[in-house]
């Protein structure tokens, strides 16, 4: 990978956007759409669609340079959704098939053009996939739109070839949700979710970076891949407080903005935890994805480290982990009144990925031409938020009792299995048999 420094304010001035947290459908069905394949809140930009235009909410789309748009017919969701038959000025084209990125799906489109517009940016004919849906919520749901941001496109120029730089920065705000509720649902159990500060939690600038947020910065080149993936150098994975550090099996990590969490292999979870005092692992059932979860004191103070093209990137504790509300027993059982590591198992064969909670640490600049992204560390502005529920780190079912006790027990487990060395770090046989390749849930 090349690593570089540049000046972020020095970027040409462009349009700046607010962004807001959507929750996405939840669905387990395997067969579902793509909206059941990322995790629950996902950036949304509004965007005016068509004469007279429509505004919708449109989801930010890193994985392609394809813009969609759906036409839901449904009548009961015409206030808030785009529908052909209502704009002017959209003319239809040729029919096409596309293919989700990650997904084993294709969808039937048209390529059509229309005006397209955000606040301080707008296009009298751009083109993008029309998207046709018979039932009330399609395959975008609950948005009517996604912005296409890949580097790779299928069938239309990405909307940043219009732009005066092909650069994109993207700011998150660390601040604090606003408290937790809880819903008492029809089939029995609980939801427990917080309710976030969603809207304005951050913004994008177009054809630049954001004034007031100019600064040093390094520059990260991007593997590319077919499905669009943005992959990036990573060196170590490291806990605070661990003499040694991890490496992933390909030394690559993919920055993903429509996951939430940090997905990584189960064995590097398990080492990153052990050693943590009073760190718990469970099991648990098929909410976001089957696997185990941890458990830890809330005051803990250790910081994740991610090594990313020559440089190092900390998290603080509050930066990857979340409140359980120890009013909610039924849920979270023994280990109410703890926290919940963002850290996800990464499903067999995926790449490991770096979601919101990593990148609401930094601000970064996606250049799409070369394709790279420039990472600059955020001071605080204020508290984390934590952009998801708690259903999300730990689905509704968890064992009766943990797997480990403690992160201690598990760090002697292995130094068992060693002979009594250091607890096991990734080792070449333990990355022919943990990680294949590229999957998403």
């Amino acid at each position: 990978m090349i690593l570089s420094t540049i000046l972020l304010a020095g970027v040409v001035s462009g349009s700046t956007h607010p962004i807001s947290l959507v929750k996405r459908a939840d669905s387990t069905d395997n067969n579902a759409t793509l909206a059941a394949h990322t995790t629950h809140y996902i950036p949304v930009v509004n965007l005016t669609i068509g004469t007279p235009g429509v505004n919708v909410q449109a989801s930010l789309d890193f994985l392609s340079g394809d813009t969609l748009v759906e036409d839901v017919k449904a009548p009961a969701f015409a206030g808030y959704t785009f529908q052909a038959n209502r704009s002017q000025t959209l003319v239809k084209g040729q029919n096409v098939q596309y293919g989700l990125p990650l997904l084993n799906r294709t969808l039937n489109a048209n390529v059509a053009h229309d005006k397209l517009a955000l606040d301080g940016w707008s296009s009298d004919n751009s083109s993008f996939l029309l998207l046709e849906t018979t039932d009330s919520y399609g395959d975008l749901a609950p948005f009517s739109a996604s912005l296409g941001l890949g580097y790779r496109s299928q069938h239309i120029d990405p909307v940043w070839k219009s732009w005066t730089k092909p650069q994109l920065g993207l700011h998150l705000k660390r601040t604090n949700a606003t408290g937790w509720t809880s819903t008492v649902l029809i089939a029995g159990g609980r939801e427990i979710a917080p309710t976030p500060e969603t809207n304005n939690i951050g913004s994008i600038s177009i054809g630049s970076s954001a004034p007031g947020l100019g600064g040093k910065a390094h520059n990260v080149s991007v593997n590319t891949t077919d499905n669009g993936e943005w992959l990036i150098e990573c060196s170590k994975v490291q806990m605070s407080g661990q003499e040694r550090a991890l490496s992933l099996p390909k030394s690559e990590i993919s920055v993903m903005p429509s996951m939430e969490g940090i997905w990584l292999p189960p064995v590097v979870i398990d080492n990153l935890m052990a050693g943590i005092e009073g760190a718990n692992k469970w099991n648990v059932s098929q909410r976001v994805s089957a696997g185990t979860r941890w458990t830890l004191p809330c005051n803990s103070s250790a910081q994740l480290t991610f090594g990313l093209g020559g440089k190092d990137f900390v998290l603080d504790a509050a930066d990857w982990m979340v409140e359980v509300p120890a009013s909610d027993g039924d849920v979270v059982a023994a280990d109410s009144g703890k926290c919940a590591a963002l850290l996800f198992e990464t499903p067999e064969g995926a790449n490991a990925r770096l979601g919101l909670a990593f990148l609401r640490t930094v601000y970064s600049v996606w250049d799409f031409a070369t394709p790279s992204i420039a990472f600059a560390a955020l001071e605080q502005d204020g508290d984390r938020l934590y952009n998801g529920s708690w259903k999300d780190a730990a689905p509704a079912q968890l064992s009766s009792v943990p797997i480990t006790t403690t992160g201690a027990e598990f760090a002697e487990a292995t130094r068992k299995d060693t002979g009594g060395a250091q607890p096991r770090m990734w080792s070449s046989a333990i990355v022919a048999t943990a990680l294949l390749s590229v999957v998403l849930l």
